[in-house]
């Protein structure tokens, strides 16, 4: 196809919107008019926040100052090789077979039992009204006495724990419950001196 010379369509100049239109030509957009009739707006600067820089300026600061090095470490000596060792644990003294520490934990060194287990612990109530046993061998078994009138003595009840017959734990439930009861009946209110109740 050749090329199409101005005289057959006139000058470019010429050509109408309707012209365009037929031959598929957009119109071209207007050029946008700045407002007010003046010199073309620039973009829109955003208003510099000074407490930001500042903020900034602060944390370049700090972090450009030279790192501070930590606090020389003290070094303890070891003890010497020949500095005695620390004195092993009193050994538990027994009383009829059982043995009450400071701290009211019993351990028994009857047959059957192992010394070295703990089978229950002995103490007071906050306000010293009552004396109680609670026992490690069986579930919720335990006794207590009212000292309000006369004491109990520690022993008495660390004795009673020692009483208990040892029950493994693997078996059912119901089984050491049937242990707990007779445990608990083996329990009886001691006496003072010359037969006077302590309770």
């Amino acid at each position: 196809m050749g090329l199409l010379g101005g005289d057959e369509f006139g000058d470019v100049g010429d050509v109408s919107a309707s012209d365009e239109a037929a031959l598929g030509i957009a119109p071209a957009e207007e050029p946008l008019q700045p407002d007010g009739g003046g010199e073309s707006a620039g973009p829109e600067v955003a208003e510099v926040d000074e407490e930001l820089v500042a903020a900034v300026d602060a944390t370049s600061a700090f972090l450009d100052q030279p790192a501070v090095p930590p606090p020389p470490v003290e070094l303890v000596a070891a003890p010497p090789a020949d500095a005695e060792p620390a004195p092993p644990p009193p050994e538990p003294t027994f009383v009829n077979g059982v043995s009450l520490s400071e701290f009211g934990f019993v351990r028994c060194n009857l047959p059957g039992f192992d010394p070295e287990k703990v089978i229950g612990f002995v103490g007071y109530q906050c306000d010293r009204s009552n004396i109680f046993a609670s026992c490690h061998l069986h579930p919720q078994c335990s006794v207590s006495c009212g000292i309000r009138r006369r004491d109990v003595p520690m022993q008495v009840m660390a004795e009673w724990l020692a009483k208990g017959e040892i029950v493994d734990r693997s078996l059912p439930r119901s089984v050491r419950l049937e242990a707990t009861k007779a445990h608990r009946a083996a329990w009886q209110r001691p006496f003072g001196v010359h037969g006077v109740l302590y309770l």
